[in-house]
């Protein structure tokens, strides 16, 4: 006796046949990218709103500061004829600059809030030693110039002066020189302070020496100029994660987990302009100078809205592994799973960078990510349970939530080698797949009806 029906050969077989599932979780994947690109819209909108409490921090406070000088500047007059044929007198300065310059800053950060969101901010304790040689003003300035030396003056220029302490003062050979603020020197970004120092126009060759003291508040970095045919600069503080950035990198830096040291030497060869600068009003070398720049950046530890991006950029991948992991249940398991059940599975996975921005704000990003991770893994296994009607294909599925879930972690944490791991890893996962799948007929076409044995 014969009887025969409906049962299914493969495992899972699905009804239209794998290939048709796994296009439909191919178009699943698609429409996902709808609340993953939700989820990096919210990232940069608060880190937006990050980056204008800095700023509303550092304007109180202290802006980032360039500290640029001094600058010996010599206004000279020059008669030229325009179109129409009459004389206009045109004035221009001659900007000098040292022969050796001597910068040492010494930072005290701390961290300031502003609600949810920090900025790191610094008072600066700077003194700096300039030695001068008065070059032959006239040859300088051309023959036709009328050289104005009664008018000369020591220009410094700051980025934010306003916290400057009302002590600042120049000396020159040891004797002050009253400073004030000098609204008509536009150079850049810089704000400038002049003090009067009267040269004598057949002086060249005379040498004297500038020196002054400067306390002042500013935020995140601290940068200088290399002014001098010599520069030589020092920078320290007590912040474990200074970058040192601008023109020139140190020549010799110590950083330890409570502090950074570092030094400069910087010649004239290489700074991009030479021992003067005579111009007029357009031609002031403030972008010349700040193009020079060198400093440090007090860093924050690793920014949380930098690594949630960064997490959030898997966001794809960690759907493609999830639901190819679901696949292979219904494929080896016999299961049946429904395009609804996948799902909710991968909202699951987009709520976690959600979770994960939202708790790194108050709490950090190490442990938002382990109980962003935990909550999601434990969400995503028990309704895999209940999906699956297995409590240990819902653990089996946790676990490896919880795997690419402490791969990605390593991941973030890596820098050079992070796509060499990644792109290991992917080919570690491909394989596996091709090997769990290599007897599945991807052709079929709907349940296969088999007869029963004969009886």
């Amino acid at each position: 006796m014969t009887a025969a029906g409906p049962v299914s050969p493969i495992p899972a077989r699905l009804r239209g046949g794998p290939a048709v599932k796994v296009v439909l979780v191919g178009m699943l994947v698609f429409a996902l990218l709808i609340p993953l690109f939700l989820v990096h819209d919210a990232i940069q909108e608060r880190h937006g709103r990050h980056r204008e409490a800095v700023a509303e921090i550092g304007f109180a406070w202290g802006r980032p500061q360039a500290l640029v000088g001094p600058v010996l500047v010599v206004p000279y007059a020059e008669d030229r004829k325009d179109t129409d044929g009459r004389v206009v007198t045109l004035r221009h300065r001659l900007f000098l600059f040292p022969e050796r310059l001597e910068v040492a800053g010494e930072l005290a950060p701390e961290v300031r809030y502003r609600g949810l969101f920090e900025a790191v901010v610094y008072r600066a304790d700077v003194k700096v030693r300039a030695s001068f040689t008065q070059p032959d003003l006239q040859a300088l300035a051309g023959p036709r110039a009328r050289i104005e030396p009664r008018e000369a003056y020591l220009a410094v220029g700051l980025s934010d002066p306003r916290s400057i302490d009302p002590g600042f003062a120049l000396t020159v050979d040891g004797r002050a020189v009253a400073t004030a603020p000098d609204s008509g020197l536009r150079s850049g970004s810089l704000s400038w302070l002049r003090g009067a120092l009267p040269v004598e126009a057949d002086g060249t060759g005379r040498s004297f020496a500038v020196a002054f003291d400067m306390r002042f508040n500013g935020s995140e970095r601290l940068l200088f100029a290399p002014l001098g045919k010599d520069t030589r600069a020092t920078l320290g503080g007590a912040w474990p994660s200074p970058s040192f950035t601008g023109a020139f990198l140190p020549t010799d830096r110590r950083v330890t987990d409570d502090r950074f040291d570092a030094s400069w030497a910087v010649s004239w060869f290489g700074r991009g302009f030479g021992e003067s600068w005579a111009g007029g009003e357009a031609g002031d070398p403030g972008q010349t100078l700040e193009a020079s720049l060198f400093g440090a950046t007090l860093l924050q530890t690793v920014s949380p809205y930098r690594l949630v991006e960064r997490a959030a950029k898997y966001g794809i991948l960690f759907l493609v592994l999830t639901f190819a992991v679901y696949l292979l249940f219904e494929l080896k398991g016999g299961l049946r799973i429904g395009i609804v059940s996948y799902g909710l599975v991968g909202l699951s996975l987009c709520l976690f960078y959600i979770l994960l921005l939202a708790l790194s704000e108050p709490f950090g990003f190490a442990p938002a990510y382990g109980a962003a991770a935990l909550a999601v893994v434990v969400q995503a296994s028990l309704y895999t349970s209940a999906v699956s009607r297995s409590l240990g294909r819902g653990a089996l599925f946790g676990g490896l939530l919880a795997g690419l879930y402490g791969v990605l972690f390593v991941l973030l944490g890596l820098e050079s080698y992070a796509l060499l791991l990644g792109a290991v890893l992917l080919f570690a996962a491909l394989s596996a797949v091709m090997y769990l799948t290599r007897r599945i007929d991807w052709q079929a076409r709907g349940p296969v009806e088999r007869a029963a044995p004969t009886v």
